[in-house]
């Protein structure tokens, strides 16, 4: 169960690098692109917490997957999820694994996705969007 936490941590550290340089220095017209793959990376993110909140059985309040912020005055733009549980009746394990949901099932799913991609015979289609996922959680699993 613990041998594969240095496999996460590095799978971590890996996605905010990742994330950092790709949303950072990437330029136009490949930036449009990238926030795209964010975009869809952020409704997996956001799903992983759902999907563990059913599983804990933490009361939902209000799910968000992804939703547009307007800075008006810097002429910019963010885009974030979130999921809103009944804090005062969640314990404190349930809290830990929910937050923690996004970083472990996006490593399982991304893990899944290369050893389909390396074993098996996937026809070109089924690699690209294999692809396509794998990059869109890698910009958003921390």
């Amino acid at each position: 169960m613990f041998e594969e936490m240095p496999f996460i941590l590095g799978f971590l550290i890996f996605s905010i690098i990742f994330s950092y340089l790709a949303l950072t220095y990437v330029g136009p017209p490949f930036s449009g692109i990238i926030q795209g793959f964010a975009m869809a990376g952020i409704v997996i993110h956001e799903l992983c917490h759902l999907v563990m909140c059913i599983l804990t059985r933490a009361p939902i309040e209000k799910i968000t997957l992804i939703k547009k912020l307007d800075f008006k005055e810097e002429h910019r733009y963010e885009y974030y999820g979130e999921v809103q549980t009944q804090a005062h009746r969640i314990s404190f394990l349930q809290a830990v694994l929910i937050g923690f949901a996004p970083l472990y099932i996006s490593f399982w799913i991304f893990f899944t996705l290369l050893e389909l991609l390396t074993t098996l015979r996937v026809d070109a289609v089924g690699a690209t969007i294999s692809v396509l996922i794998m990059i869109s959680i890698s910009l958003s699993a921390a």
